[in-house]
C-alpha cells in the first residue's frame, strides 16, 4: 500500500468496499481494490483533500455495489434467460442509469406479452367470449358477454401472442446483450 493510503481513513474505506465485495471471487476482488487504490493514490498526488475524494467516490457499500452490479450482470450469461436478467436488472437498477432503462424496457416487452397470454389461453378455454371486440367505435380486448359486440381477431389472437412472445424474448437477449457490454467495458 503507497505512503499516502496508510490512514486510517483510507483503510477503513478499503475495508468496507472489501467487505462489500465479498461475492466477487478474491482474484477480480483485489483487482477492483487495486484499482481503486490506485485512483485515491492518483487524486492524492494531484492535492486533492481526502474529503473530497471520499465525496466523489462516495459511501463505499455503494461505490463497491457498482462493480457488483456488473459482476452480477456478466454472470447471468449461463442462465441467459429473460427471468434471470429481470432478477439482476431490478437489483441493479437502483444504482445503473443504463440497468433502470433496461429494467423500464424489459417491463414495456413483458406486460403486454404476459397480457396476450393470458387472453391466449382464455381464449382456448372460452373461444366465444374471449378476442378484441368491437362495439360501435370502441374496441376492447378482454370477455364479452353478448353485449352486441363483434369479435375482430378471432383465432388470430393466438398468432399474435407467438409473434409477440419471440419478439419479447429477442428483445429482451439483445438488451442483455447491449447490458453485458456496457458492463464489461
Amino acid at each position: 500500500m503507497s505512503k499516502a493510503l496508510e490512514g486510517s481513513v483510507w483503510k477503513s474505506y478499503l475495508a468496507e468496499m472489501r467487505s462489500a465485495l465479498a461475492p466477487v471471487p478474491k482474484d477480480l476482488r483485489e483487482d477492483i481494490l487495486e484499482e481503486t487504490r490506485s485512483h485515491i493514490s492518483d487524486r492524492i498526488k494531484l492535492g486533492a483533500p481526502d474529503s473530497e475524494i471520499i465525496n466523489s467516490l462516495g459511501d463505499p457499500t455503494l461505490y463497491a455495489a457498482k462493480f457488483l452490479d456488473a459482476f452480477d450482470i456478466n454472470t447471468e450469461k449461463p442462465q441467459n434467460t429473460p427471468r434471470h436478467m429481470l432478477k439482476t436488472l431490478l437489483s441493479s437498477g437502483a444504482h445503473s442509469l443504463f440497468a433502470g432503462i433496461a429494467l423500464v424496457g424489459m417491463i414495456v416487452m413483458w406486460a403486454p406479452t404476459l397480457l396476450m397470454l393470458l387472453f391466449s389461453v382464455l381464449k382456448v378455454l372460452n373461444p366465444l367470449r374471449v378476442g378484441l371486440w368491437r362495439g360501435g367505435d370502441d374496441y376492447f380486448m378482454g370477455v364479452n358477454n353478448g353485449a352486441g359486440a363483434e369479435e375482430v381477431l378471432g383465432w388470430w389472437l393466438l398468432v399474435i401472442t407467438a409473434i409477440m412472445t419471440v419478439a419479447a424474448w429477442r428483445g429482451s437477449k439483445a438488451l442483455a446483450l447491449n447490458l453485458r457490454r456496457r458492463t464489461s467495458t
